[in-house]
Parts: C-alpha cells; structure tokens; sequence
C-alpha cells in the first residue's frame, strides 16, 4: 500500500518536472539564439555560440557554459569567452597566435546524455561520443590548450568554427578576403 502511494507521487511529480524541464530547454534555446544573434550583429563579432567550457584557460578553472565568439579586428583576431551573467568578464586567445583547433571525438566525458532539442538530434542520442573543440595557442612561449564541448547547435558546429579560425587566422596573416560569402573583421583604426 505504501508502495503504490510512493509510485503514484513518483508518477505526479514527473507529470510535473517533465514539462518544466522541456519548457526550460525551449526558452534556454531561445534566449541563447536571441543573444548569439545579437552578437553576431556587430561588427567587430565574426561568429558566436554557446558551448561547454571544459578547461585550458589559466583564468578559469572550472567547467561552466560560457559564449564564445570570434572578434576583434582583422590585423588581430580573438577567441573570447564570455560568462553569461558577469558584465564584463571576459578571457580572450590570440587567434594569430593559434597553433591548432581540432574537433576530437571522445568518450572521455562519460556518455553525451539525451541531448534532443526542437532543432536538431545531436549525435551524442545514438552513440555515447561527443565532439570537443580544442585550440591551441602559444602564450609567452609557452603551449595553452583550451577545450570546449557540447556547442549550441551540436557536433556538425565544431567543423564551421575550424573553418572560420583557419580562414580569419589566414585573413590576418595575409589581408586577402577568403572565398564566398565571408564577414571579415574591421581594419584596425
């Protein structure tokens, strides 16, 4: 008896959390479009998203989702993080100092989880890897890699933003617009 009135309240409370937990993924999905949007409207931001920050920045050691974008100006790109709710606080890599960015696939973080939303099926559903996106720098001689997982818009984004960084890297280092539809960065003043 006891029991069965234990499963039934189990039961009411999923019927409850269920719905919040998929109404909060919805508004999490477009709150953080709405932002990368408003991000890539200016015109010193290149690209930008939100992914997992796993670790690497000598400034932040802890794991946290966090935005990053492409910016400054085309004699000097950066990578920036940015904390969503701390005015301010932002850590940025020298892309012209990058060494690598590579998209490995691992099982190093234990399994990707559901990770099913209204726009795409990542791959993480079907296999327990995911995709993390480490970049490599040289900073004051010495060698930094930060690494970032769990992007926005899943895996497939991982292979625009090694796209993006070889081409502004390449645009910085010799001033020539890559091919197709490209948004360069401002000239510096």
């Amino acid at each position: 008896m006891v029991f069965a009135s234990y499963i039934a309240f189990l039961a009411t409370i999923g019927n409850i959390i269920w719905p919040l937990f998929i109404l909060d993924t919805i508004v999490d999905l477009i709150v953080t479009r709405i932002q990368t949007n408003i991000l890539t409207r200016k015109e010193n931001i290149v690209l930008a998203t939100r992914a997992e920050y796993i670790g690497g920045y000598p400034k932040l050691p802890h794991s946290r989702f966090v935005y990053i974008f492409l910016e400054g100006t085309r004699e000097n790109p950066l990578i920036s993080i940015l904390l969503p709710g701390l005015k301010g606080a932002r850590f940025s890599i020298p892309v012209v100092d990058m060494t690598k960015a590579t998209g490995l696939e691992s099982d190093k973080y234990g399994s990707g989880g559901l990770a099913i939303f209204l726009t795409s099926v990542s791959s993480t559903v079907w296999k327990s890897r995911r995709i993390h996106f480490n970049i490599e720098y040289t900073e004051r001689g010495r060698k930094q890699t930060v690494e970032l997982g769990s992007f926005l818009r899943g895996n497939e984004e991982i292979h625009n933003w090694m796209n993006f960084l070889v081409c502004t890297q390449a645009e910085a280092d010799t001033g020539e617009k890559p091919f197709g539809p490209w948004k360069s960065l401002p000239l510096e003043a």
